[in-house]
C-alpha cells in the first residue's frame, strides 16, 4: 500500500472510531471498519493495517476474524502474492441492520409481555415503558420500510 492517511483523512477515523465505540464495538473492530472505510486503499493487508491503527498482530486478527464472521469483511489474493488483502463489504451491512432490527423487535414484545404484567400501581413507570414500546415500534416500522426501498 505505501499509502500514508493525510491529517483530515485521520481526523475522521478517529471520529468514526468514537461513534463505533459507544456503540460497543470493541476499538480495534472500529478501527479496522474506519480505516477501510476512509483509506483510498481498497483493500489492505493485515499488515498495512497493524502499521496504520498501531495494533497488536493479537488484536488485529481477533478484530479482523470477528468481521469476517460477521460478513462485513472480505478476503482476497493478489496474483503470485501470498497475502490475504482485506475488503470491507458494506453491501453486507444492510442485511446486519435487518438482523438488528429483528433483534429490536423481538425485545419490544418481550416489552409488551413486561408491560402487561406490571402492576397497575406503577403507573408512571409504566407509562413510560408503553411510551418507550411505541416509539421503538415507530422507529421498526419506519426502519423497514426505509430498508425495503
Amino acid at each position: 500500500m505505501n499509502y500514508q492517511l493525510n491529517e483530515q483523512q485521520l481526523q475522521l477515523v478517529e471520529r468514526i472510531v468514537t461513534v463505533l465505540e459507544q456503540d460497543n464495538t470493541s476499538p480495534a473492530i472500529a478501527g479496522i471498519v474506519a480505516l477501510l472505510l476512509v483509506s483510498p486503499c481498497r483493500e489492505m493487508t493485515i499488515d498495512e493495517i497493524q502499521e496504520q491503527l498501531q495494533l497488536s498482530k493479537s488484536s488485529t486478527n481477533h478484530a479482523i476474524n470477528i468481521l469476517l464472521q460477521a460478513g462485513m469483511l472480505s478476503y482476497g489474493h493478489k496474483l503470485l502474492a501470498r497475502k490475504r488483502y482485506y475488503r470491507l463489504e458494506v453491501r453486507a451491512w444492510r442485511d446486519f441492520l435487518l438482523k438488528k432490527l429483528k433483534r429490536q423487535k423481538k425485545l419490544n414484545e418481550l416489552l409488551s409481555e413486561v408491560i402487561e404484567q406490571r402492576p397497575e400501581e406503577t403507573h408512571e413507570f409504566n407509562k413510560h415503558l408503553i411510551d418507550l414500546v411505541n416509539l421503538m415500534e415507530q422507529l421498526h416500522t419506519s426502519s423497514i420500510q426505509l430498508l425495503k426501498k
